[in-house]
């Protein structure tokens, strides 16, 4: 199947120059002229198949798995995007009266925190992007990048609202 965007430059050139004038020398010559433009061809040829790919994945948890596979694990294709368990916060107070209740340890001197911090951040993500451990690099930087990369695609296909956390498995 024909495309509008599948040009052949070499032959376009030869196409539009008189038979008389096809020596060797003129044809090269042309052809060294457009190798600027054919590598510009090439460029637009990949940035239109990327974005094509973008426009035929969204936020959908199939597309938004299939594209961190598609990045991140091509060949095993273990990662995952799972909803989070909804967890209702426990009230130390009627939350009818609309009013804070502070609890101070005087033994400790410090006030008492009835929450993990890891399951109050739960509360606020909508999905996981579970991710196998055997991905996960071992160098802190190197899993700073790594992590970095994979925010920035899920942020790229995620709805605005939604939060998410990153987990390995």
């Amino acid at each position: 199947m024909s495309s509008i965007f599948d040009i052949d430059y070499r032959k376009v050139v030869i196409g539009n120059l008189a038979t008389f004038l096809r020596t060797l020398v003129r044809v090269q010559w042309l052809y060294v002229l457009i190798t600027p433009l054919i590598g510009l061809y090439e460029v637009f040829k990949r940035f239109r198949e990327d974005k094509l790919y973008q426009m035929n994945h969204n936020s959908q948890v199939v597309y938004l798995e299939k594209v961190l596979n598609d990045k991140f694990d091509p060949v095993e294709r273990e990662i995952v995007v799972q909803n989070t368990d909804l967890l209702e916060p426990v009230w130390h107070y009627d939350p009818v009266e609309q009013r804070p209740v502070y609890y101070y340890d005087e033994q400790q001197d410090a006030p008492v925190i009835f929450h993990d911090p890891e399951i109050f951040d739960q509360l606020n993500a909508d999905f996981e992007v579970i991710i196998p451990q055997r991905l996960q690099p071992a160098d802190a930087a190197e899993r700073e990048k790594f992590e970095t990369a994979v925010r920035v695609l899920v942020d790229y296909y995620k709805l605005y609202s939604k939060k998410y956390l990153l987990k390995y498995v």
